[in-house]
């Protein structure tokens, strides 16, 4: 290791040891009040489920609310009530198995409203803000700077399009937890110390137990830090040990949080190339994040490639640009290297197999088939563009700020910072007006008495056909939930497709036979209640419509009445008051016209 390398490198090392305790505290409620003025704090009610009613917020409150009912399983992650044949673990809710676990040992109820989704994103703000902090103290001597560093990465868009609201179909609370990145960012660039090792394999497990396209980010960036440390004379041998270990660690953390290959497969699934990055992602609002940046065409997958710096962002960039257009440009000290490298390679991964420009897709490359398969496990590719994007963002406002000095530096990043939350409204206030929705009940369509009296006289609800992902699947798994019962009315991350086949293929038999399982209450898709019609014994099963779902309870009518607000479904040539099966224009027997 040259001097020129250590001397920086101690400097900042001291700079970091000397940060001030008002100031490390002052980060962190820097991240608190960002976290008040965007979600505020009802959300930290955990009896408050109200405002996670909505797409995949829904998701995750059922997925934990089915596992935090349920007896422990081992592996302790097993979800089996949540999804009956089809179910898997609370790793593949995307909940958050770190928080999941430790709750459900502790002091989560078995029943009830319940929530800690609110608590988890206020981590999540108070550890982006603190781990901003600390990489802006790699770098800048000024606190006030620091802070509005710490401030700015709060506002990331890339950060806020991961909480539920109206502006993509996104919401992904693990997701949020991007403090990972700049956590293990921050362990790429401050000076290795003889701790160096044990902080990554902490990182790693950590990330394995809360996202595996966290991990897969953290685990490229630490395969730099290892060359990084190669590179300034670290031992192979001691490298090696470490990577041992970090494979071992990881994988026991996988296995806890409920992580597992699918035998029939299930973990590659269909979106690679699809669910990509642009080559304009970084300068796109996508016409939700900014009143005065318009979005850019594209593809119909590319929201989660999302990689938008902000119009904040987008003026330190071309701040920065303008302040060294005419420096000599240094070489990249060979340290860095690797950082920006896998910096760079996670962004390349992020624009996929079709690269595209805007709506024009300007190349589409072929990919072996196995290759394919592996890629396919990381199908929402465009989200490796991250990294980037904070790497834009923050390299910007550290280069301005060393070249405009302490007084203009601090003003140029105020400004950053008002620009970036003010012209970021447009995409988080409709998310802020979602979360003051409030209280301890779940508005669900099935309101007629029907519902809780049927879930109290059967064992389970199902759905026909069987998928993952079905129409009223929230309000038929909160109704299986309330009433403690399974249902494989679901919606998981990935589902084991030889077991969703099956399961569909014995529902199918039943349609055509009229064999209905025992205790099983039954929701079925339209197109498929007049094959149900067909096959029930009218005398004794009640097959009917109410509230938008078409229902079948089998023996229902041997001890139960019609309710007054259903409307029976007879087969074809059958008589009486409801609707009667006939065929539309597509020549389909669908229940639609009146009965008599």
């Amino acid at each position: 290791m040259s001097a020129s390398q250590v001397r920086p490198a101690e400097a900042r090392q001291a700079r970091a040891a000397a940060t001030p305790r008002w100031e490390v505290l002052a980060a962190l409620l820097a991240g608190a009040a960002c976290f008040a003025v965007i979600l505020g704090p009802g959300v930290l009610d955990p009896r408050n489920i109200a405002w996670m009613q909505e797409r995949d917020a829904a998701t995750y409150y059922l997925g934990w609310s089915f596992f935090r009912g349920s007896p422990w399983t081992w592996p302790p992650a097993g979800n089996p009530a949540y999804g009956l044949e089809i179910a898997s673990t609370i790793f593949f809710v995307d909940a958050v198995p770190l928080v999941a676990l430790l709750l459900k040992a502790t002091i989560a109820p078995a029943t009830g409203p319940w929530q800690y989704h609110g608590a988890w994103l206020l981590t999540c703000f108070v550890l982006q803000a603190h781990f901003a902090h600390r990489l802006a103290g790699l770098y800048l001597a000024d606190p006030v700077a620091r802070l509005l560093v710490a401030a700015l990465a709060c506002f990331s868009p890339v950060l806020l399009w991961r909480l539920s609201g109206p502006h993509a179909l996104t919401g992904h609370y693990a997701l949020f937890g991007q403090w990972v990145l700049l956590w293990a960012a921050w362990l790429c660039l401050r000076p290795p110390g003889r701790r160096q090792g044990a902080a990554w394999l902490l990182l790693g497990v950590v990330a394995a137990l809360v996202n595996a396209y966290l991990l897969a980010m953290g685990l490229a960036l630490w395969l730099a830090d290892i060359a990084r440390r190669r590179i300034l004379g670290q031992g192979a041998a001691a490298l090696a040990l470490e990577a041992s270990a970090m494979v071992a660690v990881v994988a026991g953390a996988l296995w806890l949080g409920g992580f597992r290959p699918m035998a029939g497969g299930g973990l590659t699934d269909f979106g690679f190339g699809l669910f990509r990055a642009n080559l304009l992602t970084l300068l796109d609002p996508q016409s939700a994040w900014s009143f005065v940046i318009p979005g850019k065409p594209r593809g119909a997958g590319d929201y989660e490639g999302f990689g938008y710096i902000g119009t904040g962002g987008v003026a330190l960039l071309v701040a920065a640009l303008w302040v060294v257009r005419k420096e000599q440009r240094p070489p990249i000290p060979a340290p860095y290297r690797p950082f920006l490298a896998a910096v760079l390679a996670l962004a390349v991964f992020s624009l996929s197999n079709q690269i595209a420009l805007g709506s024009l897709v300007l190349v589409t490359i072929p990919l072996p088939e196995a290759l394919e398969r592996w890629v396919a496990m990381f199908r929402s590719s465009g989200r490796m563009i991250w990294p980037l994007s904070y790497l834009v963002v923050f390299g910007a406002a550290i280069i301005l700020c060393r070249r405009l000095g302490r007084g203009r530096g601090r003003v140029a990043l105020a400004v950053a910072l008002l620009l970036q939350a003010g012209d970021g409204a447009a995409g988080w206030l409709p998310i802020a007006r979602e979360a003051r929705v409030a209280g301890s009940a779940w508005n669900s369509p099935l309101r007629d008495g029907f519902w809780d009296e049927a879930a109290r006289r059967h064992a389970r609800i199902r759905y026909l056909p069987t998928a993952n992902v079905t129409p009223h699947w929230q309000a038929l798994a909160h109704l299986a939930l309330r009433h403690g019962i399974p249902t494989d009315t679901i919606y998981l991350a990935r589902v084991d497709a030889d077991a969703l086949a099956r399961s569909r293929e014995r529902g199918m038999a039943a349609l055509r036979t009229g064999v209905f399982e025992a205790g099983t209450l039954y929701a079925i898709h339209e197109s498929l209640t007049c094959m149900a019609a067909a096959v029930i014994d009218p005398a004794q099963d009640l097959l009917m419509r109410l509230d938008g779902v078409d229902v079948l309870a089998p023996g229902w009518l041997t001890t139960g009445t019609v309710p007054a607000a259903g409307q029976v479904i007879h087969a074809a040539g059958r008589t009486g008051p409801g609707l009667v099966c006939a065929p539309d224009a597509s020549g389909r027997m669908m229940p639609g016209a009146p009965g008599g």
